[in-house]
């Protein structure tokens, strides 16, 4: 009788700290289609962890889900995940958060300035992009910072041969601030399709 006692004791305890285990090391829940996870074809349905690479093809989409934080993949999007940050390489994310997770974008570093927040965050064809959707953001690239509203956008062209007129004004060269013209996981993931094929290469 005691021991039946003991092993359902063992059982109940099992059930809350694997769980609480999981989300101490940082992992995700990764829903995907036409993905890979550091290099190999992912699950419809996985687990990632901290420095797991995910990179979504030109026909698919992946969401990470983790304790009230949703961020989506679009096509042709490649992210480093981290519990408390992503590291986005290329593409885009779309973040909704109720944890103040933030984006690492090149030397810039974009955090929530309260800990609920929906924003976007894209790096295509030379053009960084930084959207506070909902909540504002704060952005640093480590002696700099700047608090983005919502409903504004920061835009960076990395192509640019001289700084964007005004980009100096708060604080963050290259950087120019306007009010978002469109948003949309849906129109991110068009500009990515229809600009990968616009370049034509060089002589």
């Amino acid at each position: 009788m005691l021991r039946a006692l003991l092993a359902k004791l063992v059982c109940c305890v099992l059930v809350i700290a694997v769980p609480a285990a999981a989300a101490d090391m940082g992992s995700a829940v990764l829903a995907a289609n036409a993905a890979s996870v550091n290099g190999k074809t992912a699950a419809p349905t996985s687990t990632v962890f901290a420095g797991d690479q995910v990179t979504v093809a030109e026909n698919g989409q992946a969401t990470l889900s983790v304790g009230g934080t949703t961020v989506n993949l679009p096509a042709l999007s490649s992210i480093r995940y981290g519990a408390r940050q992503i590291q986005l390489d290329s593409g885009a994310v779309s973040v909704s958060t109720r944890k103040g997770v933030g984006v690492k974008l090149g030397d810039v570093s974009v955090v929530p300035a309260t800990a609920n927040a929906r924003y976007q965050v894209s790096a295509v064809n030379g053009v960084q992009r930084i959207q506070a959707l909902e909540g504002a953001l704060t952005v640093s690239n480590g002696t700099q910072s700047y608090t983005l509203p919502a409903g504004k956008e920061m835009t960076r062209n990395l192509r640019a041969a001289a700084p964007q007129t005004g980009a100096e004004d708060f604080g963050l060269p290259g950087w120019a601030v306007a009010g978002i013209i469109a948003a949309g996981l849906a129109v991110m993931t068009g500009v990515i399709v229809a600009t990968q094929g616009d370049e034509s290469p060089t002589n």
